[in-house]
């Protein structure tokens, strides 16, 4: 007998219908027409939870994605807040239409995960009522759905356009740049989950010096940092007490979990120039550097929680780079700033990279990084222009003959044609020499070091030609932004000593360990000589 046919339709099938459903509900940021449980539900249909789909729903559910950055980059007072959580806690769905009611069981059950686990200090008035941490849970859902679906957004989606969300950078900020960051800044004092700048790395990534601008000036790295001490004081409780009860492993997994997204922003941020990576670090410089150590120490205890032993060290290995790289770049070794002990594994990778190997420092491989690296550059060549392709929102004109650098417009090409200490037309000329020489952009587009050297040395490269194209590419950087040279300094943590020595002591772990403060990048082992060598040879006899 042949079986009867299941008429009920997958939730999965439904998506079309709940896409459209959430759109409409979430037309009014302010006031959404479901709770909480309804529209995690809807989204939990509409979005697949296999993680090979991620591209195929960028390039669908437009209309849900911006609704949703909408809701979440709403400008609100905090009496609007309070009344959208309020709204999201309560509901009055209608629970008969068995749509709704699938959706919100659907809910129900993934919603526990997205609560906030506290109410956070920042706004205690926000939280006179007993049931709105409920509320917490879909804009918690909302930033973990974008954290995991926007580091697939390829950045062309925004230079150039294509049929992957989102298509601009308009998409990604409808309130624009200051909007933007003021809502998560915002969003993160409610929820103090640090998933929320997940999503800012991404659109950092997407929109570049767009954003970057609007983060520096609402000081967006010394929140980092705060919210960085935030989740190593949180879990030091349990670290201190060896607590292994349950409570104790679940501080422990969303330790990790927000470290993680602390790393992803940081991931982002070392893609920009390193000038702008400066400007944003300024004045958090010293603090993000042994903040970076402190949470190391904590995954490396043996008091943490069992539960995250299969996490090694390696696998943050983001945080080491940037411990080492904040401790150099911002010349913390240099007298008579105060001794800073560092956790062994950025010790150790500062051993391994500190100083630069002799071939790094090479004018050849300094010249090929220069123009590998102004060929991907996305800011306008023009001398004194910060235009670059997001904020230009079009694509530039690349010089035909060197075929290197880009210009936002002609005025820029010109003044940069003329300039007077590295006029282009000087510039472009050893350009497209060296790259002929070197074997052509296929060789240089693969980055083969080894056979670029190779052809330049067999060509007899003029090595002054070499020198005059770093000179030039360093000239670019400083004029973009001062970069430092050991005459700042920016206190860290007051306790950070008090803290840090703990660790390692009675066995508790590795020690930390002072990094090298004789090594010296090359440029400063260069300037030295140079002094010495203008220093009179003394002539009188010593009787």
């Amino acid at each position: 007998m042949a079986k009867k046919k299941n008429n009920t339709a997958r939730p999965e099938s439904q998506a079309p219908v709940i896409n459209l459903l959430l759109a409409a509900a979430l037309r009014d940021p302010h006031n959404p027409r479901f709770c909480c449980d309804c529209l995690i539900g809807g989204l939990d249909v509409v979005f697949a939870r296999d993680p090979n789909s991620k591209q195929r729903d960028l390039a669908k559910h437009h209309d849900v994605w911006n609704a949703l950055v909408h809701f979440v980059t709403a400008r609100r007072t905090k009496q609007q807040m309070q009344h959208l959580l309020i709204r999201l806690s309560q509901c009055d769905c209608n629970l008969e239409d068995p749509q709704i009611r699938d959706l919100h069981k659907r809910g129900e059950i993934i919603r526990p995960s997205f609560v906030a686990a506290s109410a956070p200090k920042p706004e205690p008035e926000l939280w006179d009522h007993g049931n709105i941490l409920l509320g917490t849970s879909f804009p918690n859902y909302v930033f973990a759905l974008l954290g995991v679906n926007l580091p697939t957004a390829s950045v062309t989606s925004v230079a150039k356009g294509v049929t992957y969300w989102p298509s601009s950078p308009a998409e990604l900020l409808p309130s624009g740049p200051d909007g933007f960051v003021e809502a998560m800044l915002q969003w993160y004092d409610i929820l103090q989950d640090t998933r929320v700048f997940v999503t800012c790395g991404e659109a950092l990534r997407l929109s570049g010096t767009v954003l970057l601008a609007s983060m520096i000036s609402h000081a967006f790295c010394s929140r980092l940092v705060t919210a960085g001490r935030s989740i190593f004081d949180r879990i030091m409780v349990h670290v201190v007490a060896h607590d292994l009860s349950p409570a104790g492993y679940e501080a422990a997994e969303q330790f990790c979990l927000q470290l993680k997204a602390i790393q992803q922003f940081l991931h982002e941020l070392q893609k920009l120039p390193i000038d702008l990576q400066v400007v944003f670090l300024r004045e958090n410089e010293t603090k993000l550097c042994q903040l970076c150590s402190l949470l190391l120490h904590v995954l490396t205890d043996p008091r943490f929680s069992p539960s995250r032993k299969q996490d090694s060290v390696k696998a943050w290995s983001v945080v080491i780079r940037w411990g080492q790289l904040l401790y150099r770049l911002f010349h913390m070794y240099l007298p008579p700033r105060p001794l800073i002990p560092l956790h062994p594994a950025v010790v150790r990778y500062d051993e391994d990279v500190f100083p630069p190997d002799s071939s790094v420092r090479s004018p050849q491989e300094s010249a090929m990084r220069a123009i590998t690296t102004a060929r991907k550059e996305s800011r306008c060549s023009g001398l004194d222009c910060d235009n670059s392709l997001q904020t230009a929102g079009k694509s530039f004109a690349r010089c035909a003959r060197c075929n290197i650098v880009t210009y936002c417009g002609r005025d820029c090409q010109v003044q940069d044609w003329r300039s007077e200490k590295f006029p282009h037309k000087a510039v472009c000329l050893k350009l497209r020499n060296l790259v002929v020489l070197g074997g052509g952009w296929p060789t240089f587009s693969v980055l083969d070091t080894p056979l670029v050297l190779e052809n330049w040395l067999a060509s007899g490269v003029d090595e002054a030609d070499l020198v005059y194209i770093n000179d030039w590419w360093k000239e670019r950087a400083e004029r973009r932004s001062i970069m430092p040279d050991g005459t700042e300094w920016t206190p860290g943590f007051e306790d950070y000593d008090s803290i840090v020595w703990q660790f390692g002591a009675s066995g508790k772990g590795p020690k930390p360990r002072y990094p090298n403060r004789l090594a010296r990048w090359p440029s400063e082992v260069a300037k030295e000589k140079a002094l010495l060598e203008a220093l009179p040879f003394w002539e009188q006899d010593i009787d």
